[in-house]
């Protein structure tokens, strides 16, 4: 068995960042520089150590759509922009939503996306309509600044995508003592906070679910049985869905005082159906498991992520038809076929995504003639994996 650590969840480092810089008085302390995911990094250099109007969130999207609400409430004209995939990431959702609580917005560019202009006012709050149907992160970036509105803000929710990250936001919110309500298509934040809120240390920051989800991948695919750490049975995170999808690839999970042990026990299920909707990032690492082992499969609740770092329905179909392995999409149902599958000396693709990376971990841990382009992508989440795979694929190389 072979011991792992994983980073800490940059879902729930990244909100208590925000909620740190609106309260004032509850810092986060974190570890140090080279172990935090560059998410993390980019997100406390833009609050803490910016000293400029200009937030450059490089492709950090969670980091672009908390700071775009964020900086409404903030006294100045400041400007917000990243890479040109991030430009290109939608964020009107969310514009529109503030723009109907009197927020002052204005796009630079007439496609309607990054670069925006934003002059910070004294938003009141009250009732607002929201769809969050691309990104569960529209709705978590009002959530985060309605304790700040004079009337606390009311949610409407047409749609929504990724539910599981609204009970982080929520929790996060409730650690700083903000007055959190939510029922199945209102979520309510009433104003004001306590006069005083728990600092939070690194140690009660839990591990990353969705980085656990690439060594499950492995454990699938190459039978070896992995001790990670840091991961809570009682956990916020919807990514801990891990323990049931990956089940049906023949995965166990134990839990143990320091995490969880993952070892494949079982036989695989045969043509499984999985339902990924409140779990969207784990479909990079559970398609390339099942494509790995010859399991034919069907995936539903996948649409938002044609809207991630890279769109990854595209990317796992354009990459996994190298290897002959079919991944095509059949009315909203996407269905991989595996028959022609065959490992083979080639490049697979990243497109700067850091889950595809990591996903593709598999192919190069099963044949290590595969190669990775761009790997380094990984560090926006996780910047020890490879340290972590090589140690143990590859004799520390």
């Amino acid at each position: 068995m072979y011991s792992v650590q994983l980073p800490k969840s940059k879902s729930i480092l990244n909100r208590c960042l925000i909620l740190s810089a609106l309260t004032k008085y509850a810092p986060v302390y974190l570890p140090p520089d080279n172990e935090l995911p560059n998410d993390v990094l980019v997100m406390k250099r833009l609050l803490f150590d910016n000293l400029t109007n200009e937030f450059n969130v490089e492709d950090a999207g969670t980091v672009f759509r908390f700071l775009t609400a964020y900086l409404s409430i903030q006294e100045g004209t400041h400007r917000i922009y990243g890479t040109q995939k991030l430009n290109e990431r939608p964020i009107q959702p969310l514009v529109k939503a503030l723009l109907a609580l009197d927020g002052c917005i204005e796009n630079e560019n007439i496609d309607g996306n990054a670069p925006l202009i934003i002059r910070g006012t004294a938003i009141q709050g009250g009732d607002i309509s929201l769809d969050a149907g691309m990104s569960s992160q529209f709705l978590s970036a009002l959530m985060l600044i309605a304790p700040m509105l004079s009337n606390g803000l009311r949610i409407h929710l047409e749609k929504l995508t990724s539910s599981p990250y609204i009970n982080i936001t929520a929790e996060c919110l409730r650690w700083f003592g903000a007055r959190v309500s939510q029922q199945p298509h209102v979520i309510e934040i009433q104003t004001g906070w306590p006069d005083t809120a728990k600092a939070l240390s690194i140690g009660d920051i839990e591990s990353d679910w969705s980085s656990a989800a690439f060594w499950y991948s492995l454990s699938a695919v190459t039978g070896k049985a992995f001790e990670l750490h840091g991961l809570k049975e009682e956990s916020v995170q919807g990514d801990k869905a891990c323990i049931h999808l990956f089940k049906s690839l023949g995965v166990v999970t134990q839990f143990t005082a320091t995490g969880i042990i993952i070892n494949k026990t079982e036989a695989a299920h045969i043509a499984p159906e999985f339902n990924l909707e409140d779990c969207p990032d784990i479909a990079p690492a559970l398609v390339v498991a099942c494509a790995l082992l010859k399991m034919d499969a069907r995936f539903n609740g996948l649409k938002s992520l044609a809207y991630k770092e890279s769109n990854r329905l595209l990317s796992l179909e354009l990459e996994l038809k190298k290897l002959g392995v079919h991944f095509l999409n059949a009315n909203e149902t996407w269905e991989l076929k595996t028959e022609s599958l065959q490992l083979k000396p080639l490049q697979l693709n990243t497109y700067l995504d850091h889950r595809m990376a990591m996903a593709f971990a598999s192919a190069q841990a099963v044949y290590p003639e595969i190669t990775i382009e761009n790997p380094d992508c990984v560090s926006k989440s996780y910047p020890m994996f490879w340290l972590e795979f090589n140690r143990i694929f590859r004799n520390g190389k």
